[in-house]
């Protein structure tokens, strides 16, 4: 048999035999082409205002470019997008400083406290027979700097004074009264310039007078000491509040008279300038010393 008729042949046979096989298992017939596979659905459609999956929302870079040129960072945190190198994120919000402790204008002060003097109080007609006492005060200040600051004060003492002392009577006195003032400008140092605590050193000249009365049934007598006081102390303050402070303060000032006034054995007032004593020491001098609470009242802005 020739080659045509063998290949006829088995072509023949296999269309007889092994066509129907395949047909039944659902392969397409030979010499068929294969259904073509079903339409994909067409892409939802984007909303506006909002990026298609894969891209950049409106007006961004695509995902790991850099911006723009003219790009500036919107308020709020950055858009994730921009992520390339020439984009620098805004730095986090800060909350703002608080406001500095206490460091403000205008301060008012009052003082309480102990006070005494240093002086002759050894013999009976001394003119300072001093055993302790009070002290008291007011005043006001204008801090211009942090840590300097000027002011005014006016500043009391009201002192014990021994039993034996009788000024120039001649009789044990019934009722005696001792004291001293002093008004004038004064200036602080404040060491620190912030800070819960406020210590500084305080200096002031002014004018001031000592003053003393002793009476009994017979007689009375008044002596009046008027000249300059010189003030030095330190302190320090601590601050409670917002517009409060309160701390301790220790401070003497010496008195130079430059008149004395005296009415002895009740007769009338006489003034003379500063002399010598018995002792041969200047009169008129007096030393007060005071250890008072200072509560400052501080107005303004810091």
């Amino acid at each position: 048999m020739s080659k045509p008729q063998t290949l006829a042949t088995t072509l023949f046979l296999w269309t007889v035999c092994a066509a129907p096989t395949a047909l039944a298992q659902g392969a397409p017939p030979t010499g068929t082409l294969p259904s073509a596979p079903p339409a994909a659905a067409p892409p939802a459609a984007t909303p506006p205002g909002q990026a298609a999956p894969g891209q950049a929302p409106p007006g961004q870079a695509p995902p790991g470019q850099a911006p723009p040129a003219g790009y500036a960072p919107p308020a709020g945190p950055p858009p994730a997008a921009y992520a390339g190198p020439g984009y620098a994120p805004p730095p986090p919000a800060q909350p703002p400083p608080p406001a500095a402790a206490g460091r403000r204008p205008a301060e008012v002060f009052l003082l309480l406290g102990l006070g005494g003097a240093v002086c002759d109080n050894e013999k009976p007609d001394s003119d300072c027979p001093v055993d302790g006492g009070g002290a008291f005060g007011l005043g006001g200040l204008w801090r211009f700097h942090d840590n300097w600051a000027v002011g005014l004060e006016l500043a009391g003492w009201n002192f014990n004074v021994r039993d034996e002392w009788r000024g120039q009577l001649q009789n044990d006195a019934e009722d005696v009264k001792f004291s001293s003032f002093y008004f004038g400008p004064m200036a602080r140092w404040y060491w620190f310039d912030e800070g819960v605590a406020d210590p500084y050193l305080q200096a002031g000249l002014g004018i001031g007078t000592v003053s003393a009365e002793a009476k009994n049934q017979s007689a009375s007598y008044e002596y009046n000491a008027r000249g300059i006081a010189y003030s030095l102390g330190i302190g320090v303050d601590f601050h409670v509040a917002d517009i409060f402070r309160i701390g301790p303060q220790l401070l003497a000032y010496l008195h130079v008279s430059s008149e004395i006034c005296d009415n002895p054995a009740g007769a009338s007032e006489t003034c003379r300038d500063p002399g010598k004593n018995p002792d041969g020491d200047r009169e008129g001098l007096a030393l007060p010393w005071r250890f008072v609470a200072v509560g400052t009242f501080m107005f303004g802005d810091p």
